[in-house]
C-alpha cells in the first residue's frame, strides 16, 4: 500500500496530458506517474528530465543504457522498474529470450527451487 495515493481516473483535462505525455501511447500511466501528477510543476520537471533521460541526445547509447538501469534496478530491489525496462526496452534490442537470460545471467539471479537445468532437460530427467 502507498503512503500517498495517486492520482486515478477520470482525470482533469490538465492531468490527463500530462500522463499521456509521460507514457507510451495506449499504455496506462504507471502508479509512480499517478503520484508525480500530484505535484504538476514536479512532474513537469520530471517529464523534461525523463524524455532526455529516456532520449537519444543521452550520451549513453539504448543498449548500454537499458542493461544499467536494469542492474541498477535489480541491485535495489525495484522489480517493477526493472519488468517496464525489460518489457519496452531490451525485447526491442535482442527479443524476450536474450534480454531475461541477459539481465538475469548478468545479475546473478538464482534459478527457482525446483526449476528445470539445461543438463536435466537435455538428459530428457525433466
Amino acid at each position: 500500500m502507498s503512503r500517498i495515493t495517486p492520482a486515478s481516473p477520470p482525470y482533469e483535462p490538465d492531468v490527463a496530458s500530462r500522463l499521456e505525455a509521460m507514457t507510451p501511447a495506449g499504455v496506462p500511466p504507471i502508479l509512480l506517474f499517478g503520484t508525480f501528477v500530484l505535484n504538476m510543476p514536479m512532474s513537469g520537471a520530471m517529464s523534461e528530465w525523463g524524455s532526455y533521460e529516456l532520449s537519444k541526445r543521452l550520451s549513453l547509447t539504448m543498449r548500454d543504457r537499458e542493461p544499467l538501469i536494469d542492474r541498477t534496478c535489480t541491485r535495489c530491489g525495484c522489480e517493477y522498474e526493472w519488468g517496464v525496462h525489460v518489457a519496452f526496452f531490451l525485447m526491442m534490442l535482442c527479443g524476450w529470450y536474450h534480454a531475461i537470460s541477459f539481465t538475469a545471467n548478468g545479475s546473478r539471479v538464482a534459478l527457482e527451487a525446483g526449476a528445470p537445468r539445461f543438463a536435466d532437460v537435455a538428459a530428457g530427467r525433466a
